[in-house]
């Protein structure tokens, strides 16, 4: 049983935005957009709520009414963890076991990317834009994911810990 209210509400709220992602990748990919490619930077507010939301709920409700900024930042830290662990987690076993085409699918964004950047890479660096596109694994595209939320997050954990903070606690009459 977990006792500490910051790490369970962080593994909740984290938990509920790692599912919410993973929905939205899912509406993705049954509406035939690949999932992996530009289109999932429309996903990208979901991190951001859940972080909001389990800061604003450790600093009302567990903590009284203020939150420092440490502790505001490290409820954010926690819920992007969750949040970016879940979500790659669910991406690999969805891999795995329902679509193998998922890791082409994310070869062919690549590719398709340095084509059109053609214009702007010398041929060699194209090159070793193809051989890199060719060693990608679903662990490594999971991983990769992970990691980007994870940058993301700490970004949006910094802002949201600015924005939410209260050093002091409310004056009692």
């Amino acid at each position: 049983m977990i006792s500490n209210p910051l790490f369970r509400t962080s593994l909740n709220y984290g938990s509920m935005s790692g599912l919410s992602l993973f929905l939205v990748f899912l509406l993705l990919y049954f509406a035939g957009f690949n999932p992996l490619g530009g289109i999932s930077w429309i996903s990208v507010w979901i991190p951001l709520l859940f972080i909001v939301l389990s800061t604003k709920l450790v600093r009302d409700q567990v903590l009284g009414g203020y939150i420092t900024f440490g502790v505001a930042f490290r409820t954010g830290i926690i819920t992007i963890f969750f949040s970016s662990l879940l979500f790659a987690l669910l991406i690999y076993v969805f891999g795995k076991m329902f679509d193998a085409g998922l890791v082409q699918m994310y070869r062919d964004e690549i590719l398709k990317g340095a084509d059109e950047a053609r214009v702007l890479l010398s041929e060699k660096m194209i090159d070793q834009v193809i051989d890199e596109a060719e060693k990608v694994t679903l662990s490594s595209i999971a991983m990769n994911d992970f990691t980007a939320k994870m940058t993301g997050g700490i970004i949006l954990s910094l802002i949201t810990s600015a924005f939410l903070m209260k050093k002091e606690p409310p004056e009692f009459n």
